[in-house]
Parts: structure tokens; C-alpha cells; sequence
């Protein structure tokens, strides 16, 4: 039975200790957090023993083999690292880090400490996701467009002049690094890394991104991705090529539903139910990798969240977003 300890009291640790608390072969043993009070509830909802305030006392704790990690996304690195330097597997939630070279820290620091590290992203773990990269792999695409826009429980913070951890340089904020990562884990998956990337975005005063288009040029097609945190939207993907369609009804994050039009011929590519809860997937590989001792499998996980951050740094650039981190990365 593998123990885990989480960092972090939000909405999406409760997803991950939902999946745990049904998943046969782990189980929560602590919550970290810098204040106890934030996290009592969470530990009676899901009968965690113990709440941890100390740093030291996490990474040196004998009952814990892995921690995932749901700090703001400038600490997931550096929290990373220094967790496996001192034995732990980590599962960091996405994105990885606050750019490609504190990603590439984190696949340096797991093969060299021999762990287990991988980059949550439910996205690539749903059932829907093998049968969707078959299916689009026998077509050729022209043209893909999507949508992922939310409204952010923080927005209504940030008209009213404070800025929130998720729209805060200093803590690598904005949508581009929330749900547009989404959408570059996909087509990555997908097609590979573009030959081209732009991103076109509105910015807040302090110039991090509240809704934005994301633009990636193949040889062969052009992807056109938008997400928003200050909207709700209907959620998509459309790929379309010569006489064929296919589209994801409800978008990148929601089970990868699909269905294909050819020629006026429609059906399901999806086969089976999807998950019941929105980390299953992602949650049952990570624990397998552990498991079977199976550094190569993550390895390869890591090299693909790399590829994914340095396209993430492209668009940044080209929107002129920056963060503190690019000068001063947070690690060990």
C-alpha cells in the first residue's frame, strides 16, 4: 500500500482525494499546508491522520512515499526537486513548472534519485484519450479549433483590485498556464511539437493572461486554441480535413467524448464508460510506474511535460508574459 501526502487545501486536491480515497492500493496519510485550519476539513472528509506545517517534517517523514503537489504552480518545481532528493515519488499537478528549464530540473532530479516523478494532467489519462490519437492518427487534418474557456472563482477578486494567486507573476499565473496547458498537452500528444507557435492574450495591469488565443502551425495544419478564465463557454475541439470531421463535444478536460462524421456517416470513437472521477487515470498509471519500478515510462512522461513547457515559454513570449521565475527559478 503505497501513503501519500498532499500539498495543498483547494478544489482540485479534493478531486485527487477522491480518487485515492476509492483507489485499492493508496492510501492519504498527511495533508501539507502552511496554516492547520485550512486543511482540518479536508483531513475529516477524507480521514487524513495527519496535517503537517513543517517542511522538514514532510520530506523526512518514514510513512510517506509519495506527495502530490497542488502548491502555485512557481513552487511546483522547487518542491519537486527537493522531495526526491529525499526519497519521495511525486505527482505534480500541471503544470510541471513555471517554464521548461525548472522542467527539465525535475526529469534531472528523478533520474538521478531513481523515483518516480510525472506531471498530472487528466487529459492524457481518460479512456477516451487512446481511442481518440487512433482515430485522428488515420486521417489527415487541415485545420483544428477548440475551446476551453471557465470562469474563475478568483476573477471576481481581481476586478476588485487584488490579484490572486492564479493571476499573479509571481506565482506563474494566468490561463495559459492552467487551461490552455490543457490544449498544448493534447495536440503535443497528438501531433508533436509545432513548427510554430503564437499566442495573442488580454493581460492585467500586471500583465498576466485573462483569456487568450493560442495558434500552432504544422506543415500539414493549423491549430487554434482558445481559453478564457473570465467566461463560461461551450466547451469543444473540431479537427476537419478533406470530407471527414471529428469532433470532442465537451472539450479537452471533460473524458474526451468524440464522435466522427465521415461523408455524412457519424459514430462514436469512444468504447465503454468514461472514468467516474476526474483523476482515476492519471492516479491508477502513477501508482502502476511505482509499482513495477518503471522509470522509463516516466521518463518519457517527463520529456513530453518538457516539450509542453518550452512550447508554454514560446507563447509567453510572443504575448509578452513573463514571470520572476525565468529570471530566478525557484529550486534547491
Amino acid at each position: 500500500m503505497l501513503r501519500a501526502a498532499v500539498i495543498g487545501t483547494g478544489s482540485i486536491v479534493r478531486f485527487f482525494l477522491e480518487s485515492i480515497h476509492q483507489h485499492p492500493r493508496v492510501q492519504a496519510q498527511a495533508v501539507w499546508t502552511r496554516n492547520s485550519e485550512h486543511a482540518a476539513g479536508l483531513a475529516d472528509d477524507f480521514q487524513i491522520p495527519e496535517i503537517l506545517t513543517s517542511w522538514e517534517a514532510l520530506k523526512h517523514h518514514a510513512d510517506i512515499d509519495v506527495v502530490y503537489i497542488a502548491s502555485p504552480n512557481s513552487l511546483h518545481a522547487g518542491q519537486a526537486v527537493d522531495l526526491l532528493a529525499h526519497g519521495k515519488h511525486v505527482l505534480i499537478e500541471k503544470p510541471i513548472a513555471s517554464n521548461a528549464k525548472e522542467a527539465a530540473a525535475v526529469q534531472q532530479a528523478a533520474r538521478r534519485y531513481k523515483k518516480i516523478a510525472a506531471e498530472a494532467v487528466t487529459t492524457l489519462y481518460t479512456p477516451g484519450f487512446n481511442a481518440l490519437k487512433e482515430a485522428v492518427s488515420r486521417e489527415s487534418w487541415n485545420l483544428v479549433q477548440a475551446n476551453f474557456s471557465q470562469y474563475s472563482s478568483r476573477y471576481d477578486q481581481l476586478k476588485a483590485g487584488s490579484t490572486p494567486n492564479v493571476f499573479s507573476p509571481d506565482f506563474s499565473g494566468g490561463v495559459l498556464m492552467d487551461l490552455q496547458i490543457y490544449h498544448l498537452h493534447l495536440f503535443h500528444a497528438l501531433f508533436g511539437p509545432p513548427a510554430e507557435i503564437s499566442y495573442h492574450a488580454s493581460l492585467t495591469q500586471e500583465g498576466i493572461d485573462t483569456s487568450g488565443l493560442l495558434t500552432m502551425r504544422y506543415p500539414d495544419k493549423t491549430i487554434s486554441a482558445a481559453a478564457a478564465k473570465d467566461v463560461d463557454t461551450e466547451d469543444f475541439i473540431q479537427f476537419q480535413g478533406e470530407g471527414v470531421s471529428l469532433r470532442v463535444p465537451h472539450g479537452v478536460n471533460a473524458g474526451l467524448e468524440a464522435f466522427m462524421d465521415k461523408r455524412g456517416q457519424t459514430r462514436s470513437i469512444v468504447q465503454g464508460p468514461l472514468q467516474e472521477r476526474l483523476m482515476d487515470g492519471e492516479l491508477d498509471t502513477f501508482c502502476r510506474w511505482i509499482e513495477e519500478g518503471n522509470l522509463e515510462a516516466a521518463d518519457r512522461s517527463l520529456s513530453h511535460s518538457v516539450e509542453v513547457m518550452s512550447s508554454a515559454d514560446s507563447a509567453r513570449a510572443a504575448a509578452g508574459i513573463h514571470f520572476p521565475a525565468d529570471r530566478h527559478p525557484r529550486l534547491p
